[in-house]
């Protein structure tokens, strides 16, 4: 069976594609005193780039505990794709995927053609207009206060660069 790109999913009750992914993020959705989960949300990178947000929900979470660790790259089939929040995304991704009772996660060998980090910018002129249009908004920690050695990283088939970016905190 191929695999289908996040790129190429669309809302629907339950998904009968299977993706290629590596899990980039975990963090739980928890109670403000932290002593319940919610649910955990996972950010998906394929193979294009493609990236979306995932959620197992707390009363899943038993069969899911020890399968899903960040940097691994998983085979996953039989989720539900929906319709992504407007508020509270981090990625400019519209939908989103739920791992549910029928869901199915295999763990793959790591592979060099799936990227292990992403990073987006939003310009802070577009900040204020982002947030009040409810668009995609990430975690805002500072702005850029200069960059320096660019290294140029060959990896099989990806050619990345790194650059070493400073941040200048907003207080």
């Amino acid at each position: 069976m191929s695999f289908a790109s996040i790129s190429q999913l669309v809302p629907t009750l339950q998904s009968k594609c299977r993706l290629r992914v590596r899990i980039l993020r975990v963090w739980p959705t928890q109670s403000m005193a932290g002593d319940t989960i919610y649910w955990l949300n996972l950010l998906l990178i394929d193979c294009q780039g493609a990236e979306c947000q995932g959620m197992i929900f707390s009363f899943y979470l038993p069969k899911f505990d020890k399968k899903i660790e960040e940097g691994k790259i998983y085979a996953i089939s039989n989720f539900e794709v929906d319709d992504a929040p407007k508020r509270d995304r981090v990625t400019v991704s519209t939908i989103y995927i739920t791992l549910t009772a029928k869901t199915v996660v295999e763990e793959l060998v790591d592979a060099s053609d799936i990227k292990k980090y992403s990073f987006k910018f939003l310009k802070s002129t577009d900040f204020a207009t982002a947030y009040a249009n409810d668009q995609y908004l990430s975690d805002l920690v500072g702005e850029v206060d200069h960059t320096e050695s660019t290294v140029e990283l060959l990896d099989g088939p990806l050619r990345e660069k790194t650059i070493t970016v400073y941040l200048k905190l907003i207080e």
